[in-house]
């Protein structure tokens, strides 16, 4: 990986493909955030033949918390709509889920939806 703090999306897509558990650097999740990579983020966290298949659906989550907190409802909305299509199953359940904390975000509860995420 040439820089683990401006990744592309083929060292996101190698680093998702091996078995090393460590993150490339501190703060790596708020790292891949920033960048423009999220149907990247999807197809890693419907890929059963992933490694850390977990750990990208897990992200997605963490992006909808960002969002709602951030007030970035509208644009996340878009996102888990054109994720909610022919997705497989916990893809499609986390857009399902999103749409809904998306539509009803005074009543988002970080403690209630981190129980939502898969866990390794």
């Amino acid at each position: 990986m040439k820089s683990p703090t401006n990744p592309s999306a083929d060292d996101i897509r190698h680093w998702a493909f091996t078995l090393d558990p460590h993150e490339p650097c501190q703060d790596w999740d708020l790292i891949l955030s920033w960048g423009p990579y999220r149907n990247l983020y999807l197809d890693l966290a419907g890929d059963s033949n992933c490694p850390k298949q977990n750990y990208f659906t897990q992200f997605l989550y963490f992006l909808v918390a960002r969002a709602i907190h951030d007030h970035r409802i509208e644009e996340m909305k878009e996102f888990a709509l054109t994720a909610s299509h022919n997705r497989p199953f916990a893809v499609h359940q986390w857009a399902v889920r999103t749409l809904e904390a998306l539509n009803h975000p005074d009543r988002f509860s970080d403690k209630i939806w981190n129980t939502y995420a898969p866990t390794d």
